[in-house]
């Protein structure tokens, strides 16, 4: 990734030079699989993980590793695969291999030509100022989208608005989840792949991700729409002890996403997951979370702006 620069908030130090388990991850025709999800539950219940780079590389110190039996990997369009370690050679490049997953997208056939469409907007697209919330790698957010008519559509796009111009290279990943009346929180992924979006994305401050193939239904409960920023190139977070990576522009100033308002009338909110870094035997290497938090009906509330949500917004395509 070009002219991004990445600063830690706290000490960045490499911290070990040897590792239990390494490799990376390849779908079944031997093509490396990159922004993988790789994760595993403590001794304690506790969710830890992270994503791994373009690349799909992977290193795992014997001190991350000492508290559990398994590592499960994940990524969208492919079957999760969970490994005891003992099949994992120590100091060996694993080759872990994910299956595909084989979608039949939903086709629209349009028989009569007379037939139209007319596309709606929905979410949160007015600034309340020019606060914006900073979300480090391998946080996503997500903003809830009610389907208030009960109409039948799909949709076309999922937009992001930017506070700061970003012209240098710019990797996130899109999400579409869907709701549930009786749980709260994004549920299951809708998208049949990983969607990345990058500076080629963006116009003006929007970043704008064309998902209008994959015909996503917009149901009557509603969806979320979020994102993640991806980690860059050689970045790992098992060789370092960082707590938290935020990333900045071109002008060296910190990248953050716009907050803004959400209308009387409207039911948008924000839920956020992190990862914090959680202590192994001195070592800050891993990532602890995982879990969605909601932000509130009203969203997040910010001194002298007031109470905001992330702006986001999707077009949907309705039939007339």
């Amino acid at each position: 990734m070009k002219n991004i620069i990445f600063i830690n908030t706290f000490l960045f130090v490499l911290v070990f030079q040897s590792f239990a388990q390494k490799g990376y991850v390849v779908d079944n025709k031997g093509n490396i699989i990159p922004y993988v999800n790789i994760s595993f539950i403590d001794d304690n219940g506790n969710f830890l993980g992270w994503t791994t780079g373009k690349d799909g590389a992977f290193r795992i110190a014997n001190q991350v590793l000492s508290n559990t039996d398994s590592l499960t990997i994940s990524c969208i369009g492919y079957f999760v695969k969970t490994l005891p370690l003992s099949v994992l050679i120590e100091n060996e490049e694993n080759v872990i291999v994910l299956e595909s997953k084989n979608y039949n997208i939903a086709e629209v056939t349009v028989t009569d030509a007379k037939i139209k469409t007319t596309t709606k907007t929905f979410g949160t697209f007015k600034n309340k100022s020019d606060a914006g919330g900073y979300f480090p790698l391998w946080n996503e957010i997500a903003l809830f989208i009610p389907n208030k008519e009960k109409k039948a559509g799909y949709l076309k796009n999922v937009k992001i608005k930017l506070v700061n111009a970003v012209k240098s290279e710019l990797e996130l990943r899109i999400h579409v989840y869907s709701a549930c009346v009786d749980k709260y929180g994004p549920q299951q992924e809708l998208l049949k792949e990983s969607v990345l979006a990058n500076s080629k994305n963006i116009q003006s401050k929007w970043v704008v991700i064309d998902i209008e193939k994959y015909k996503v239904v917009f149901p009557k409960e509603g969806l979320f729409i979020g994102f993640e920023f991806l980690p860059p190139d050689g970045l790992n977070i098992m060789d370092t002890k960082q707590r938290c990576i935020i990333m900045k522009t071109d002008n060296n100033k910190p990248l953050r996403v716009q907050r803004g308002f959400v209308h009387k009338n409207d039911k948008c909110y924000t839920w956020i997951r992190y990862f914090q870094t959680k202590t192994i035997k001195n070592l800050d290497t891993v990532f602890e979370g995982g879990k969605w938090y909601f932000e509130g009906d009203k969203g997040c509330y910010f001194p002298k702006i007031g109470l905001t949500n992330v702006i986001m917004s999707t077009d949907v395509i309705f039939y007339k």
